[in-house]
């Protein structure tokens, strides 16, 4: 759930920036975004002693590691003249109100699915082969848990090529 909410705010993000008439347009081809998720007091916290023990018995933890994720945009999307809209139905979330001013690039997220609260993106286009940004996320899960997630995520450009991953939104 958590994970659908990151690549909800990720793929929004990514989108967000390939915006016609600003200063910095990003390279179409292959990119690579790098995601780290705090989810504050929302999270036990585990020692980290006890989180070498349980990387060496195989566990994967959810937020322990960041994630990687790669994606494809295509010229046609690096050129058009409107910031997309982004739903994610399984997550419920949307980002509304995004504004470009120069590099940057601020939002809102309103999730009223698996999650339901709000939250803000940031991001900042630093080279037509860089951007990071920031998304604050203040919520419910299911069970009316509290959920407060914070992720610092960068992206970069790798080729020109997209190789076998999909073009982004398909």
């Amino acid at each position: 759930m958590i994970r659908q909410l990151q690549m909800s705010l990720l793929l929004a993000g990514a989108m967000s920036a390939s915006v016609a008439g600003a200063e910095t347009r990003q390279k179409p081809g292959l990119w690579e975004t790098t995601i780290r998720v705090d989810m504050g007091d929302s999270m036990p916290q585990i020692p980290p002693e006890m989180l070498e023990q349980m990387r060496g018995a195989g566990f994967k933890l959810p937020f322990a590691e960041p994630i990687v994720h790669r994606m494809c945009l295509l010229p046609e999307q690096v050129t058009q003249d409107a910031i997309p809209e982004f739903s994610d139905p399984e997550s419920g979330c949307t980002t509304r109100d995004t504004r470009r001013t120069g590099d940057e690039f601020n939002g809102r997220i309103a999730c009223n699915g698996q999650l339901r609260g709000e939250g803000t993106l940031r991001m900042q286009l630093t080279s037509p082969e860089t951007y990071s940004g920031t998304t604050d996320f203040s919520g419910v899960a299911e069970n009316n848990l509290p959920v407060e997630v914070r992720t610092d995520f960068a992206g970069r450009w790798l080729a020109a090529e997209c190789g076998d991953v999909p073009p982004m939104g398909s």
